[in-house]
């Protein structure tokens, strides 16, 4: 069986294009030139990544000469003032100004609730991109309020390892103390560990 699909075969080698014959009588013709050539130049071709010099820019040439005029505003921009601007909303019978965007969302949420999925989904993003930055907002708030400061989870953690360290090397704790004299809470059963 031929397999003719055998990767590990050899490629031909690729022909290549034989040199231009010159012709007798004829003089080979020069490589095209932008500019005449000075004795001592290196000859400049044009071709790909190298257009003629005459097109090129000179030093200190801008290439948007007009540049973006003034006054001008990025799409962005557009958007935030189309969607910030004042609309009437009306809500259950009652009219009062609101923004486009606020119009939107509200249009959206009550799609989602005549049952159109689509809408649902998208408002359900919505609904879990605003948790999460609530939840940024409230972790950078607690960072920058005192960083250094543990949490109560991890106090209590760390109270209830220190007194198992203590305990392990035979010293009394002020919760032992307590125990012993009958002062243990009533609250916990017997055995746990006191917070």
């Amino acid at each position: 069986m031929n397999d003719h699909s055998n990767s590990s075969s050899p490629r031909p080698p690729r022909r290549r294009r034989p040199p231009a014959r010159q012709v007798e009588g004829q003089e080979a013709t020069p490589p095209p030139f932008d500019r005449a050539p000075s004795e001592g130049d290196a000859p400049y071709q044009v071709g790909f990544g190298k257009p003629p010099q005459h097109t090129q820019f000179q030093p200190g040439q801008s290439g948007n000469p007009k540049g973006r005029p003034k006054g001008s505003r990025s799409t962005l921009t557009l958007v935030g003032e189309v969607l910030d601007s004042a609309i009437v909303i009306r809500e259950g019978g009652k009219q009062r100004k609101g923004s486009k965007l606020e119009a939107m969302i509200i249009s959206l949420y009550q799609q989602g609730m005549q049952g159109d999925a689509r809408a649902q989904n998208k408002f359900f993003d919505l609904a879990l991109q605003r948790d999460r930055q609530l939840a940024e907002e409230a972790r950078a708030r607690a960072q920058t309020e005192n960083p250094n400061e543990p949490s109560a989870a991890n106090l209590a953690i760390l109270r209830a390892h220190e007194q198992a360290l203590l305990r392990r090397h035979g010293i009394q704790t002020p919760t032992d103390t307590a125990k012993e004299s009958g002062d243990e809470p009533t609250d916990l059963p017997p055995g746990d560990p006191t917070p």
